[in-house]
């Protein structure tokens, strides 16, 4: 019996964790996600633009796509739990547009 609320606990506990990354996704302006982006990559978010319909949610982050003006594309991410959200990691993906 204890055993079960136990896990009864943790599962209410956790339950509204989930999706957060989604719902995320949705309420976070562009220009968060850019200066998430200027933070992660040292280049000023002025050079640099979200690549159309590239924001998506899964169950714990938020992934998106950003270009600068020399055409380089970096993939990035940032993970978030109720109202808090982690820096942005972002990864050059491929340079000069190619």
């Amino acid at each position: 019996m204890k055993n079960i609320r136990k896990f009864l606990l943790i599962v209410a506990c956790t339950a509204p964790l989930a999706g957060c990354g989604m719902v995320s996704s949705s309420l976070t302006s562009k220009d968060t996600m850019l200066e998430k982006a200027e933070f992660a990559t040292g280049i000023n978010k002025n050079n640099l633009t979200i690549v159309e319909e590239s924001v998506s949610g899964s169950l714990d982050a938020v992934n998106f796509t950003v270009k600068d003006k020399q055409n380089n594309t970096y993939k990035c991410y940032f993970t978030s739990a109720i109202a808090v959200t982690s820096d942005a990691v972002c990864t050059k993906i491929s340079e000069n547009g190619k």
